[in-house]
């Protein structure tokens, strides 16, 4: 984890955003710095799940800005954020039951690597290496998340953490710059958490940077340089964990609870 970077990779200023009147997410700024790990935090309510779905074009703003990589992408599509290297999972994971593991991490890529209809009907020979190299990376993935050993079986056959790791490893087959994980750890096994845990460390090791929406604040507080804390759609205070952990005003709007997650310390061992 480091934070040594001067420029911001993705820069969020003043994000606004109201329905039916009531007002989810209240001028919210922050950002999120190269090979860094930021944790966004906040009680049920407090705006975290429409701030990451404004950033990733699933909810339009109705006022502020985000650029990512120095270009203002407010408003842009999902597809053309994936493009540009913002990636996201959500916190019920979509797949394609139907198909297989390795089939799902190639449909994800091929949204960013397009091809016309022409070259795809006709399976042009650059289209034939094209796939081949697809399903050597989709594999080369599921080594990496600990499920190779499904590559080829349907992906309705497995349980919801692996589910979890097939969607990681879907963000990856996109080369991402910033991967935003939508409560990662909600539903899963503690043996699910340790691969988790251990995958954004091993990546983060390499350059990678991650944004995390997550309940488990002591996961939080281990693997992350900054915390993000909102509140009813405000953001409330930002920092270094440390400081996070102790502020009154956090306390008393969120971690009540916090005691607990510390007592799953030794049980959990993320």
């Amino acid at each position: 984890m480091t934070d040594v970077h001067p420029e911001p990779m993705l820069h969020v200023s003043s994000l606004t955003k109201t329905f039916a009147g009531v007002t989810a997410v209240d001028a919210v700024s922050f950002d999120v710095r190269p090979g860094s790990i930021v944790g966004l935090i906040g009680p049920n309510g407090s705006g975290k799940s429409t701030t990451i779905d404004c950033l990733t074009g699933f909810t339009r703003p109705d006022s502020g800005s985000a650029r990512f990589g120095g270009r203002d992408v407010t408003g842009w599509r999902p597809e053309q954020l994936a493009a540009a290297g913002m990636v996201r999972t959500f916190q019920n994971v979509r797949i394609y039951e139907g198909m297989s593991v390795t089939d799902n991490l190639v449909v994800a890529a091929r949204s960013l690597r397009r091809f016309t209809w022409a070259e795809q009907v006709l399976k042009l020979p650059r289209i034939t290496r094209h796939e081949a190299e697809l399903r050597e990376e989709a594999l080369s993935h599921l080594r990496l998340v600990g499920i190779d050993k499904y590559a080829e079986a349907p992906a309705g056959i497995l349980s919801y953490g692996q589910r979890k790791l097939v969607a990681f490893a879907m963000c990856l087959m996109g080369r991402p710059r910033l991967i935003i994980l939508d409560e990662p750890l909600a539903g899963v096994n503690p043996t699910v958490i340790r691969r988790i845990s251990g995958l954004i460390d091993t990546l983060n090791a390499e350059g990678q940077t991650f944004l995390l929406i997550e309940h488990n604040v002591d996961f939080i507080m281990r693997h992350c340089d900054k915390v993000i804390v909102l509140e009813q759609g405000r953001l409330l205070t930002e920092g270094a964990p440390e400081v996070i952990r102790s502020d009154p005003r956090v306390l008393e709007a969120y971690l009540g609870n916090y005691a607990e997650y510390a007592e799953e310390e030794e049980t959990l061992h993320v």
